[in-house]
């Protein structure tokens, strides 16, 4: 969902199951127009297959993107999967679901309208 989407190269993603097996993701293949290194098209959609009811660790081999986009598909409204998306550097992530924010669980709003930390 980034704008650099086609030219950065998010691949290959592991995702790892609770069950300890590891997928490699490497996306679709190249769509430029000239088939050679120098344009290098590649969409950042990656395809898994998973089991609901399930963990999944979510690894990315670059600096992961902006935004990023999750979807179950096919499946009953009441299965879930739990996703553990890591990322390199620490920085606040604002969740939302179904357009919805999420608020953190390790963070309240103070009288000023700003994120208070939490620290254990």
């Amino acid at each position: 969902m980034d704008a650099d989407t086609e030219s950065r190269r998010l691949s290959p993603i592991a995702v790892k199951s609770d069950g300890g097996y590891i997928d490699l993701l490497n996306g679709p293949q190249d769509h430029g127009w000239c088939s050679g290194y120098t344009c290098q098209l590649r969409i950042s959609t990656f395809w898994a297959t998973v089991a609901t009811g399930h963990h999944y660790d979510i690894y990315m081999t670059s600096t992961n993107p902006q935004r990023t986009r999750l979807y179950l598909r096919s499946h009953d409204d009441t299965k879930a999967v739990r996703v553990a998306l890591y990322y390199h550097s620490p920085q606040r992530l604002d969740v939302f679901s179904d357009g919805v924010y999420i608020m953190p669980t390790n963070a309240e709003i103070d009288n000023d309208g700003n994120y208070a930390l939490n620290v254990c």
